[in-house]
Parts: C-alpha cells; structure tokens; sequence
C-alpha cells in the first residue's frame, strides 16, 4: 500500500500549469525521508508551466544534491531561494517569458516531523482524529479579507465573491521574494498530509474531509483520485489546473542512520536509543586518548649522582688532611672545566724541590699578581674558575701541599680569612641543568640553578 502519491487533472484548461515533484528514500519503508514539492504557475501570465517546472525541478535537485545545510528549515530555505534565482536566469535568457511566476509547497517529513516552505495561495492541510485544518499560511489577498470578516468590515459573503480574492500578495518571480511560510509540526500515526494547488479549492474544507475520511483504509493514491473525482464532479464552468500529493502516516519510522540517504540530511535527529551509545563511546575514546597522552609525557626522575671520595695524599699529616677544603671533580651531572681565558706567563714549579716524600700539588704564579710567601700555605693561591650555562662559577681552592717536616704553618687568623673567601660546595645533585625539571634537559642560567 502506498503511502506517497500525486495526481493531477487539466480541468477546463488549455494547458496544464500545475508541476510536482515526489522523492522519498524507500517507497517500502514507513520511516524513509520524504520530499514533497507542488508549484502552480501563475494563470494569466505568460509562460506559467514552465515557471512550476523549472521552479520544482530546480528545488528536488538542490535540496536532495547541492544542499550544505543542516538544518531542515534552513536547507528548505536555500532551496525556494535556489530556485527563484533559476527562474529569474531562465526569465533573463528568453525575454519573452518576462512576468512568469508560480507558487511553491515544499515538504519535508523526516522521521516524525514535517516542515515546510511555502510562497503563494497553494494550500497545505493536515487531517487528524476527525479534524481537517490548512497549516501553512495563504498569500493571496483572500486571507486579508477574511480578516475583515473577522474585525466585521465585511461579511463572509462578500469576501468570497470579491474580484481581487484571488490576487497574490507573495509568488515567485525571480526577484526578492515578498512572504515566506516556513513552519513545522509533529505527525502522529494516522496523520494525513494533503498537498494541492488552489483548484482544490472548489471544494469546500468539510466536502474535503469527506473524502480523506471514506478513504481512510484506502492507500495515499486512492485517496488522491477521490478527491480529484469529486473536484471535477462539481461541473465548475472554466475548472482550474488541480494537483493532489497524499502522504499517510502510519508508524512512527526513524531512518537508518547507517544507510546513505536520498537528502542527504547529516543534520537529522538521533533516536533516544542512539544517543547514550554515541555519549559512552565518545567518554570511552576520550579516556584513552589522555591515559595515551600521560604515557608519552611521563619521564623517570634521574637518581642524584653521588659525590665520589677523595682519599688524602699519603705524605700528608693527618692533621692538614683534617683541616684542608675537599676539591670535588665532576659533581652534580655537569663536567667541571678550567676557564681558559689568559692569565699571563704562568709557571709551574714543582714541589719536589722542597723535599716533599710524596707527590707535590703544583703552585701557580702569574705576572701581576700578588705571590705567596714560601713560607706560608697555598691558600690564597689563584683559584680556577668555571663555566656554567651562561654565568661563571668560583671552584673550591686548589689542595696545598703537603706540609713541611718543621715547616711553620699558617696560623687560625690566616685560615678564617682564607674561609671566608672559598666558595662552599654545591649540593651533589646541582649540575648544568635546572633543578627539580622532570620533562627537560634544558641547561638553565646561573639564576634559575
């Protein structure tokens, strides 16, 4: 059984006017989209069948083909707008069709909602649970003088014989169009959608009830051909074009979201059942995509190196072992390097010379500089100096030699001046890098050590 048809009848015309348009994505499937599109060509104006062609062709092909729009009224939009430019073009390209126009209906039921776009007097009804009612609103000059009937300027009698009522305040006409009906409205099972152009109008709204009703078993195209049967049995001297679509809904259908789609609407609504699938994959997906990310990022902290230990030379005297600063080589992660930059002629005299037992730390003297006394410690010998990153660090004092079997020592004023001066030492875990940084190796300035 049908739930979509179309039918129309010349009446007592010369030419047929009237243009439709059906497109549903499975005739079989209750649930299927479904595109409804009725246009009449304005009577009295040259070219009127062409204008409904090209105005209903153009408006399927854009809305089911060349629509970027998502939403359902909108898209409609985009496409009356779509096909009044494609009949202002054709009107452009053959100047002998100059005032052709028509009226446009374009329905689209998706799921359990029917929305629409209408421009003109063609009218939309909706009959439900014994009720039959015109949804979308009329743009001829009729509807303003019912609204006389109804404020009591006229009666209903004289609106319905008067000469200009079926003059349109809206058409299209290939330029801007005056009044658009854009609108929506749930459907329910048993709904019957009816689609016409105005010669359907030779029936009052209850004679058209009547034959939805004893049709109410019947499929969408027996109801079609009923109506257009009692329309021509009125007899009407000079008939007009009439055009009937049907729709029936039956079920509630929901369009397989899996499946390609005739309309191609990406925008269409979710069933209830859908949406907490799509919720749970998309947290589950997220979750792993930041358990993945922490992965990545996480890096060990590096063990603190540990400070290796300098055993005293074997000629030196407990005593002096005890006392004198540990020079500490290659702590913390960084190396430890002399500064080159030039000091003068140095000279390197060997502690040998003094009788030493055991293997002699070296003396340095530079030209310009103030020279330790012989007899005197190695304490406020020149210090070496180091880089690190972009400033410049002090080393601890170069070990003195071992002291002298009689030699006299220097005294506890001499060492405190000599303490005074040494740099302490850093903690065995300071090197070239920034403390505490467990994601970079970056070698930080002297500042931020």
């Amino acid at each position: 059984m049908s739930r979509v048809a179309g039918k129309q009848i010349l009446g007592r015309r010369d030419k047929q006017e009237d243009s439709f348009v059906l497109k549903f994505q499975d005739q079989a499937d209750p649930g299927s989209d479904v595109l409804m599109v009725v246009a009449d060509g304005m009577g009295g104006h040259v070219g009127g069948e062409i204008a409904s062609q090209v105005v209903c062709d153009s408006f399927a092909d854009y809305f089911v083909r060349r629509a970027t729009e998502h939403r359902t009224k909108n898209r409609l939009q985009a496409a009356a707008e779509f096909a009044n430019k494609c009949l202002g073009s054709r009107i452009a390209e053959e100047r002998e069709l100059k005032g052709m126009g028509c009226t446009l209906v374009g329905v689209l039921k998706v799921e359990n909602r029917l929305s629409w776009v209408s421009i003109g007097d063609s009218p939309a009804y909706l009959h439900r649970a014994g009720r039959l009612w015109r949804i979308n609103a009329d743009h001829s000059l009729y509807a303003e003088l019912l609204e006389g009937v109804r404020a009591g300027k006229l009666t209903q009698e004289e609106a319905d014989v008067h000469p200009k009522r079926h003059a349109l305040r809206s058409a299209l006409l290939g330029t801007e169009i005056p009044l658009v009906d854009l609108n929506s409205i749930d459907l329910q099972p048993g709904d019957c959608v009816i689609l016409a152009t105005d010669g359907v109008e030779t029936l009052s709204l209850q004679e058209l009830q009547h034959q939805i009703e004893r049709s109410a078993n019947a499929a969408a195209d027996a109801v079609a051909a009923n109506i257009l049967a009692a329309v021509e049995a009125k007899g009407k001297p000079r008939q007009d074009n009439t055009t009937v679509l049907v729709y029936k809904h039956t079920a509630f259908g929901q369009p397989g979201l899996l499946e390609p789609t005739g309309m191609n609407m990406s925008g269409r609504r979710f069933s209830a059942a859908i949406v907490p699938l799509i919720f749970g994959g998309s947290a589950i997906a997220l979750g792993a995509v930041l358990v993945l990310a922490y992965a990545l990022n996480r890096k060990e902290v590096p063990p603190l190196p540990t400070e290796p230990a300098i055993a005293p030379t074997a000629a030196a005297s407990e005593d002096t072992a005890r006392n004198r600063p540990i020079e500490r080589v290659g702590g913390g992660g960084g190396s430890v390097g002399i500064e080159d930059e030039p000091l003068g002629r140095r000279e390197i005299t060997d502690g040998s010379s003094q009788g030493e037992s055991a293997d002699p730390q070296p003396s340095v003297a530079a030209e310009g500089l103030p020279q330790a006394n012989p007899d005197e410690s190695t304490t406020n010998s020149l210090r070496p100096r180091r880089r690190s990153g972009s400033g410049v660090f002090s080393l601890p004092q170069i070990l003195p030699p071992a002291a002298k079997s009689g030699q006299p020592q220097a005294d506890e004023g001499e060492q405190g001046q000599d303490a005074e001066r040494a740099v302490p030492e850093q903690d065995a875990g300071v090197s070239g890098e920034c403390p505490g940084s467990l994601f970079s190796a970056e070698t930080c300035t002297p500042e931020q050590a």
